[in-house]
């Protein structure tokens, strides 16, 4: 479902989300959707792809 949004739209309903269900869901969406929404999130917010790239248990 959030694939079908426009990136930006969810690039914002990611960022509301716990960083591993954002990594979850980034990693099942199609590759050229997820770099879209990546960009528009690492612009607003650089710390992201830390918190994705290294989840905490």
């Amino acid at each position: 479902m959030i694939e079908n949004l426009p990136p930006k739209l969810a690039a914002e309903v990611l960022l509301r989300l716990k960083e591993r269900k954002a990594g979850e869901i980034l990693a099942n969406m199609n590759p050229q959707k997820a770099s879209e929404v990546v960009k528009y999130i690492l612009s607003r917010n650089p710390e992201f792809a830390r918190k994705i790239s290294s989840p905490s248990d």
